[in-house]
């Protein structure tokens, strides 16, 4: 039987937490202070990126639960009933995007921009970049390459480390979880890029980072912009894999917390991410035990509005695909990814959405968590002939409706949060 809820459904819009008997929440994990309910979502995937081998298995994936909190000393967004247990990513777990045009133009972009920020005196030539949190290893080879450094790669999941291993002057990769590696002697610099967003105890993470990596050495750190998805009304951004969600203001304080001086905070990816840029402090600095205004606006109000806006554009959503299905158009998602099982088991869609569409081929085959929709290649989305492509993100836009343009296909394209 699917996880996903009925449509129309409170389950499957959100809930605003609290009420006369609210569930009781810890204080927030990065500073202590007083946490606000605002968003519980019963029954969700525990895993979002798993390749699922059939229907049934991805239906059978075990529940988690949503019961975020918002702390109103540092700005975290965090998850009460996160289960670390539930998401184990060492085997099948498929997040890259470097299948993308769109993808690698910006990762070449960004690479580019850190290589002039940190190696444009040759000062990562030959020098050791670590990737904690390294995924397939692009990112990581991309910058080797550049910059013509040595590189090591920290991962448990099984795709560590499927990249070109000559790239720079040397590519290693360690499938272990950052407290079972040694530290990052002579490291040049050290990154983490959409890791400390999963992780339960984020302050406790970057004090590992920070203690491994060596008073002043660089410290890239990489996170979805909380600030963003409560603008947006972004429901299907929210999902149990994430632990914690960051505005600038709370990575930045979490990251002094940890002993990390912060130099800059970034937004990057058409402003969906933040780029921290911090070098770890001396040994004896005192951490800054309180976040600074300067870091961020009062979310206050962005929380107060969320769930109006997130029913809203679901209910837009549900209504556009629920039109085109009782017309006899077939209607496809694009993106496999996290988002998209965010967004059908939230809205509880099921034959209205025909399948979800993927480029990425070892995604291909396999099925969505919680709902069992098959993913599929672009080809075979082309010859369904669909009437609607309800695209994950807008960034991607232009690349997809090019691809099906191509393909002698023309349908209606409408992009979540555009």
């Amino acid at each position: 039987m699917s996880h996903a809820p009925e449509k129309g459904s409170e389950e499957g819009l959100g809930q605003e937490a609290g009420g006369p008997t609210p569930r009781a929440l810890p204080r927030c994990p990065a500073c202590t202070g007083q946490g606000r309910p605002f968003w519980t979502v019963p029954r969700v995937p525990s895993t979002s990126n798993v390749l699922l081998a059939s229907a049934e298995a991805a239906r059978a994936v075990p529940p988690g639960r949503l019961d975020l909190a918002w702390c109103r000393t540092c700005d975290l967004i965090w998850n009460a009933a996160f289960d670390a247990s539930l998401t184990d990513t060492r085997e099948g777990y498929e997040e890259t995007q470097a299948h993308s045009p769109t993808f690698r133009t910006w990762l070449e972009g960004f690479v580019e921009g850190l290589h002039d920020r940190y190696g444009s005196r040759g000062e990562l030539a030959g020098g050791l970049v670590v990737d904690v949190g390294c995924g397939r290893g692009d990112f990581l080879a991309g910058l080797c390459s550049r910059a013509g450094s040595r590189g090591r790669g920290i991962d448990p999941s099984s795709t560590a480390g499927r990249v070109d291993l000559g790239a720079g002057a040397g590519l290693t990769f360690e499938r272990q979880e950052l407290e079972r590696v040694g530290t990052f002697e002579g490291a040049a610099l050290v990154a983490c890029r959409h890791t400390l967003e999963h992780v339960a105890d984020p302050v406790r993470f970057l004090r590992e980072v920070a203690r491994r990596s060596g008073p002043g050495c660089p410290v890239v750190l990489e996170v979805p912009d909380a600030e963003r998805i409560l603008r947006e009304g972004a429901f299907w951004d929210l999902y149990h894999e994430h632990a914690h969600y960051f505005t600038a203001r709370s990575l930045s304080s979490a990251a002094r917390r940890a002993g990390l001086e912060v130099l800059e905070v970034e937004r990057v990816y058409g402003a969906q991410n933040l780029v921290l840029h911090a070098r770890v402090s001396p040994p004896g600095a005192a951490a800054e035990a309180q976040p600074s205004s300067a870091d961020g606006p009062d979310l206050e109000p962005l929380i107060d509005g969320f769930l109006l806006r997130a029913r809203a554009g679901l209910e837009a959503a549900r209504q556009r695909i629920e039109e085109a299905h009782r017309s006899g158009q077939r209607a496809l998602l694009w993106g496999a990814g996290s988002k998209a099982t965010g967004f059908l088991v939230t809205s509880g869609l099921g034959e209205e959405v025909a399948a979800v569409v993927d480029i990425n081929p070892d995604k291909q085959g396999s099925f969505v968590a919680g709902t069992g929709h098959a993913v599929i290649a672009p080809g075979a989305a082309a010859s369904l002939d669909p009437g609607l492509v309800v695209v994950m993100n807008p960034l991607y836009l232009e690349e997809i409706r090019a691809d099906l343009a191509s393909r002698g296909a023309r349908p209606e394209l409408m992009a979540l949060g555009a």
